[in-house]
Parts: C-alpha cells; structure tokens; sequence
C-alpha cells in the first residue's frame, strides 16, 4: 500500500510572546509543494530559507505529530532591532497549534510518495548521565513507526523518576488523537530557584505562570508535586510528558520520518540532535524507504 505525502489544505497564523525574547512574535505555517520538507523562512522569503533538518535547532513538534511532510514556517518580522526568528509560546504547550491544524485540516499530495528513514544499526551516545539511543525494527512495508521511550529523571529536585512511551505510528489519525490527549496539552517547565538565573542572562524573558510550569523550590522529597501555577499540573507527570514533546520536535529535524525504535534518559535538545548526528555519520545506520 502506497503512503503520500501530507501538507496544510490552508495558511494557519499564530502569534503572541517568545518564550526567549519577551517580544511579540508571529508565524504563518503555510501548504508547501511535495518533496518540500518543513522549512522556516523570514518573511516568507525564498532566499532566507532555514530548512528544519539537523542543522538547525528549529522544529515544529505539531507538524511531526500531524505526519505533515511539507510545509512553510513563516516568521513574520516585528521590526524590533533584537528581532530573533522565534514561534510564539502560546500557553506552553501544542494544544493551539495542533487545534489550528485540526481546524484547517491536512490533505494528502497524491502522487508523491512518503519516503521514511529506516533504522539498520543500532546508535547511541552518552553524555556523562545522560543516553539516548536508535534500534532496528522489522519493516513490513507499512508507513513508518517510531516507538519512543524518555525517562526523565528530576530527583536532585524532588520529583520522581518517570517514563513515558508515545508511538508516531503509521495511521495519521490515531497518532494525532493519541497526541491530542496525551502529549500536547504538557507545558514547558522550570523551576522556581532557577527563575531569576535565567532572567539574569536574558533567557526565559517571555516566561510567566500563564505558559510555564514553575516547580517550587520548597518541593518535598517523596510528596506530590507543589507548583505555584494555580491551575496545578495537567497530568501528574506533565514535566515527563513535555519531555517526550520536546524528543518528536528535534527528531523532525532528521528531514524524514523515521522507524524504529528511540529511547533517551535524562533528553535535552543537545543529546537528541547529537544522537542524529550519529545517526546521519554513517549511511550504514540507515536506508531511505521506499
């Protein structure tokens, strides 16, 4: 059975506060032509183009979890003098971006077949206490499926080891419900000892409680969770939950989707682009499919 690509059937916009920066920011996520890949352009211009592979840090979870294999990030220049390419954090997590494709709805570019990555060899890499790792899985020609593993291990700040599991599976729709409910809604995180750090160093300026989860520094060892958002935490392991976001966002980095088998302890964006990088050294670790 032949899989074709995905695109937007409309533009979508979204704007609101960088998470970094503290501006105002916009993008547009428009419809791109087959074999495009997901690409970040400044004002929707040809020739300032970012392309969303390794390279760059870039990504857009939402549009992974969608299996949307073509489409243009536009960012939309506020003419500020510190103006940094930069999509707007919203409420922290991906429920408005994937809402806005649900409601714009995706269409398939019949006749271009969906080309996969296919993991042949097992890849790791070790960073002091942090892994992470890709394996093998048996191809039966089905679209590609990612099964995915992060434990997210917090305890020198009181909060117990957890794992989640999410699969970027070969039907569209189930992966997206299955992302809807379980992994969208998780918000970014920080810790309230480490606020004032981060704003001392220009980081984080756009952060508050209406789109971060701010852990208390008087956390307890062994009790549940205390947090000064108001509105509590949306899963009781929703720091563990947006790991696992942040893991899909830089794993579309890789161009193309991937199957096989991912798993990472202690993930941050660094150890899983350097585990691509691992990935791409050797032609070995892989076949593009079909």
């Amino acid at each position: 059975m032949r899989h074709w690509q995905r695109t937007l059937r409309q533009p979508l916009r979204f704007e609101g506060v960088g998470l970094h920066t503290g501006e105002q920011v916009s993008i547009c996520v428009r419809p791109a032509p087959a074999n495009s890949g997901i690409v970040f352009r400044l004002n929707g211009s040809e020739s300032l183009t970012i392309p969303a592979l390794i390279a760059n840090v870039s990504a857009s979870n939402t549009l992974v979890a969608s299996r949307i294999s073509n489409a243009f990030v536009d960012f939309e220049n506020n003419q500020s003098s510190n103006y940094r390419a930069e999509v707007p954090v919203l409420d922290g997590s991906s429920v408005e971006f994937m809402e806005g494709i649900q409601r714009v709805g995706i269409e398939e570019q019949e006749g271009a077949e969906l080309k996969y990555l296919c993991v042949k060899r097992p890849v790791h890499v070790f960073k002091q206490d942090k892994n992470a790792c890709f394996l093998p899985m048996p191809n039966n020609g089905q679209a590609p499926t990612l099964h995915m593993s992060v434990q997210v291990n917090f305890e020198h700040k009181q909060l117990d080891t957890k794992l989640c599991r999410f699969t970027l599976g070969s039907d569209s729709t189930l992966t997206m419900d299955a992302f809807n409910r379980d992994i969208a809604p998780a918000r970014t995180f920080t810790f309230e000892d480490e606020t004032e750090w981060l704003h001392a160093n220009g980081l984080a300026l756009g952060g508050s409680l209406d789109n971060a989860v701010v852990f208390s520094k008087n956390q307890q060892a062994d009790a549940k969770p205390t947090v000064l958002n108001s509105d509590g935490l949306r899963f009781s392991d929703e720091w563990t939950r947006h790991k696992m976001l942040d893991c899909i966002g830089d794993i579309g980095l890789a161009g193309l989707p991937l199957h096989g088998y991912f798993y990472a302890s202690r993930p941050g964006h660094a150890l899983t682009h350097e585990l691509l990088r691992e990935l791409f050294k050797d032609p070995e670790n892989y076949a593009e499919m079909p």
